[in-house]
């Protein structure tokens, strides 16, 4: 009896997650030398293959933190917090 088949590997995807800066590339099954990184993270002042390894959490009304932002965007709204005294944010980098 033949065992489950397994479909075909159509997307690479590597994933770089480290401590000060993580970023991701692709490559499709059809041309494996042609591998794409993002270089267009939100809130960055360059295009670079990565973006800064932060999260930014916002304290919800039950007291829990949810993570609202990551990378760039992170350390931008824990900056405008720090500037308006809003302490309700908790930001991770």
């Amino acid at each position: 009896m033949p065992g489950p088949s397994v479909p075909e590997i159509k997307l690479y995807v590597g994933v770089d997650f480290g401590t000060a800066y993580s970023g991701y590339a692709i490559s499709h099954n059809s041309d494996l030398s042609n591998v794409e990184a993002f270089y267009h993270w939100a809130d960055s002042e360059v295009n670079y293959c990565k973006t800064i390894t932060a999260l930014y959490y916002e304290r919800q009304d039950d007291g829990k933190y949810v993570a609202t932002a990551w990378g760039h965007t992170a350390k931008k709204r824990a900056l405008n917090a720090r500037a308006r005294s809003a302490g309700k944010g908790m930001y991770v980098s």
